[in-house]
């Protein structure tokens, strides 16, 4: 007798009986076993929800948290950067809260009451540059640097005009960006009561949101050390080697102008601190053209005394600030420093200038980590 089996549920396990296909075979049953994949799939689906669910929370985090994520940014660097002075501040004081608030205060004037009443001052400036450069003719002063160049009354023209408009751009552009942060105070207030609170909070606890960051990371604990220590080097190695480098460089650049005589020179000092932070640019293109301009309009003696300072300490200083401040620390190409402060300029602003380059460097620490196979 050949048998035929079928799962039956357990209630039916002694039922026998004749195949309804062909009573002439006979059917046995089994009783009913629940199939495992059953479960498993119960348990798949839930995890499917809970990831979906926390997507979902994640992208709804983004989008509250966008208007001021940049400002969170900036505090969390702020905070990594007076973090020694807090530790110094916690070591006498003792109490966390008190340490973390004399350190925003500290920051307040070191920072922002010195940007209060230099703002002012720069905007005046600007429009004192702008009113000159439209009464001022630059080609002759061109033609007797390039007689060559400049021989021709057409090219000259034009080139006047071209100078005059580009100069006409940046000005507006200056005074449009300013117009814009007075119209929009109070947001930028609000922007700027977020920094302080991120630096408030990230210093006083930075040792709870270490741990909290270790304890959801999925990687190894060695890689994970790695990944840490060279994301605090390439951290200090671009604020420290090109931030404060730029801006202590800018600064020097500004006391020659100053005492040169140079006119607006605190519009030219903020400029050479920009320039000083961008890789392959540096105060080099402000101090030049001031040199020109006092050799130009009869201040011989300041023009060669603005010179050598240029040539010999501000181009010096740049190479001894850059090993004091970058010694044991991870060195950063300037290449990635620099588009990624020009990226970051074009998408996030002036802020773009520190984040576009420490968000690249990161990306290529994890690239290298990845490319070692240390990664996963």
């Amino acid at each position: 007798m050949v048998y035929y089996d079928i799962f039956v549920f357990e209630n039916l396990y002694k039922y026998k009986g004749t195949s309804l296909i062909n009573p002439e075979y006979k059917v046995r049953a089994h009783p009913y076993k629940p199939c495992i994949g059953n479960k498993m799939n119960e348990a798949q689906f839930k995890k499917l929800s809970i990831s979906v669910l926390i997507v979902l929370l994640i992208v709804l985090g983004f989008i509250i948290l966008r208007p001021i994520i940049i400002s969170i940014i900036i505090g969390m660097i702020i905070a990594y950067i007076f973090y020694p002075i807090y530790q110094k501040i916690l070591f006498v004081v003792k109490i966390r809260n008190i340490a973390a608030f004399i350190l925003c205060v500290l920051i307040i004037a070191l920072i922002f009451l010195p940007l209060w009443f230099i703002t002012p001052i720069i905007v005046r400036q600007t429009i004192e540059f702008y009113s000159f450069t439209q009464k001022a003719n630059i080609v002759p002063v061109m033609q007797q640097i390039f007689p060559t160049l400049f021989s021709s009354e057409t090219f000259s023209r034009e080139f006047g005009v071209a100078i005059n408009n580009l100069i006409s751009k940046f000005v507006n552009l200056f005074i449009n960006s300013l117009t814009s942060l007075i119209v929009n105070f109070p947001s930028l207030m609000i922007k700027i009561f977020v920094v302080f609170f991120v630096v408030f909070f990230t210093v006083r606890d930075a040792h709870i949101l270490k741990d909290f960051v270790r304890s959801i990371s999925p990687l190894g604990k060695d890689i994970e050390e790695k990944l840490s220590k060279n994301f605090i080097g390439i951290t200090s190695g671009v604020i420290y080697g090109y931030i404060i480098v730029g801006i202590i460089q800018g600064i020097l650049t500004g006391l020659g102008l100053f005492v040169a005589g140079v006119p607006n020179s605190l519009l030219w000092t903020f400029i050479a601190i920009l320039f000083s932070i961008i890789p392959y640019v540096g105060p080099f293109f402000v101090w030049v053209p001031s040199a020109v301009y006092l050799l130009v309009t009869g201040n011989v003696v300041a023009g060669i005394g603005l010179t050598l300072y240029g040539a010999l300490f501000i181009s010096w200083i740049d190479n001894v600030l850059r090993i004091y401040f970058v010694t044991r620390k991870v060195k950063v190409h300037a290449v990635i420093v620099f588009t990624g402060m020009i990226g970051g300029l074009l998408v996030l602003g002036v802020s773009g200038l520190l984040i576009g380059p420490l968000i690249l460097s990161y990306l290529i620490s994890m690239i290298d980590l990845y490319k070692i196979k240390k990664l996963f």
